[in-house]
């Protein structure tokens, strides 16, 4: 029998139904079923009814755009709490690293979407705490600097999700890696600037 509606959102079963959306939905992400997924689908799997999943949300995008939202929020949490506690990227990439291969099914979605916009959130979650710390004369060599960063850091944690599918036993290689490219990066593009 279907979980009866709630409309409070401070309601805690308010709450529990929505994180039961986020894992059905987090599920079908998983298994690839995201593109021709609909709504009947996602409250059978999670036992609401149809009107409570609307109750949530108003379609299917806004799910997963919720979803998106979340793992952005808690990759901007990540974010701050480690950056404004240590201010180093060498504490950083290795906790970016582990959340991504905690949520690697929500990764996955990139590299099977080709969509990079996914992997490049989390990168740019550390945009505003990186970007103060490092030297240059204007903010437009700071970006240029992040851009260029993000695009490097990007392409190796797509390489670690096509090629290892975000395994764990390749974290503290690939985030000397990262570490490499910041130094070099840091290095050699603010000299051509």
């Amino acid at each position: 029998m279907p979980k009866p509606r709630v409309k409070n959102k401070n309601d805690p079963r308010y709450i529990n139904i929505q994180k039961n959306i986020d894992r059905v939905l987090g599920r079908f992400v998983k298994h690839g079923h995201i593109a021709n997924l609909k709504v009947s689908e996602v409250t059978s799997d999670a036992d609401i009814f149809i009107s409570t999943f609307y109750d949530h949300h108003k379609n299917l995008d806004a799910a997963i755009k919720h979803l998106n939202e979340k793992m952005k929020n808690e990759l901007s949490e990540l974010a701050k709490e480690t950056l404004e506690m240590h201010c180093k990227l060498e504490v950083y990439y290795p906790k970016l690293l582990h959340f991504i291969n905690k949520n690697k099914n929500y990764y996955d979605i990139s590299i099977k979407t080709g969509n990079v916009s996914i992997i490049m959130m989390a990168i740019n979650s550390a945009r505003p705490f990186v970007m103060d710390k490092w030297p240059g004369r204007t903010s437009e060599e700071k970006i240029y600097k992040f851009y260029i960063l993000s695009w490097r850091v990007c392409t190796e944690i797509w390489w670690w999700g096509e090629k290892y599918k975000f395994g764990e036993e390749k974290i503290d290689k690939l985030t000397q890696k990262l570490l490499s490219h910041t130094t070099e990066i840091g290095k050699t593009y603010l000299k051509e600037l």
